[in-house]
């Protein structure tokens, strides 16, 4: 489910100029249905975050944006979990956990440790390697050279999930609801004329919607 979320961003976030990617996704309806290291890795993707190059003296230069681990110090830092954190995720995708595990390697290269996480590194990859991943991580691996590992993955067969488009078309008419609450429709009498055509309009799209979706 979180995986069509992400691909939606990354369709909406390509769509426009790299300084507006950020704004667009984060107005995109599957974005609020991200869970937080879903949203941190697509973030990274639009922007496409370079992998970090050596000075003449071999030192690690930094990329920017700059996501930093652990927790968050100041409003405008985003975090990324800690491979610790990605070694107690028993609930989330090997795919995802891969992820988060690359962007630990390859963005802070200063506070990485072979020791400590190296054996998770590879074995989530071997994971990803023997049993294919979702479709767009391949996407991911496209626009962004932190996840380029997931290229050589095999892609597994998606099937449609008419639950998770469901949850999306509730989510969409939700904001058409406090849409309506929010301007002047709802001084209108509730069998007001009006007021339903304009209801009747909202759910229409929304149904239309989810029937594309489900196609």
């Amino acid at each position: 489910m979180q995986e069509t979320y992400l691909a939606a961003c990354l369709e909406a976030g390509f769509r426009t100029i790299k300084s507006r990617r950020l704004s667009t996704v984060g107005k995109c309806p599957e974005f609020t249905l991200l869970e937080k290291p879903w949203k941190d890795l697509v973030k990274l993707a639009v922007l496409e975050t370079e992998l970090p190059g050596q000075d003449e003296e071999g030192e690690t230069i930094s990329t920017s944006p700059r996501f930093r681990r652990g927790r968050r110090r100041g409003k405008q830092q985003a975090t990324i979990a800690t491979p610790e954190e990605v070694a107690a995720m028993d609930s989330e995708s090997p795919a995802l956990r891969f992820a988060l595990i690359l962007v630990n390697k390859l963005l802070h290269v200063d506070q990485w440790s072979e020791e400590d996480s190296g054996d998770l590194e590879k074995e989530l990859r071997n994971t990803c390697l023997e049993k294919g991943v979702h479709p767009v991580w391949h996407e991911m691996a496209k626009r962004c050279d932190l996840f380029g590992q997931f290229s050589a993955c095999p892609i597994v067969e998606v099937e449609s999930n008419v639950n998770e488009h469901l949850a999306f078309l509730i989510t969409v008419f939700g904001g058409m609801e406090r849409f309506l609450l929010t301007t002047g429709t709802k001084k209108m009498p509730c069998n007001s004329i009006s007021q339903n055509a304009v209801t009747q309009e909202a759910m229409g799209k929304a149904t239309s919607f989810f029937v594309m979706k489900t196609q």
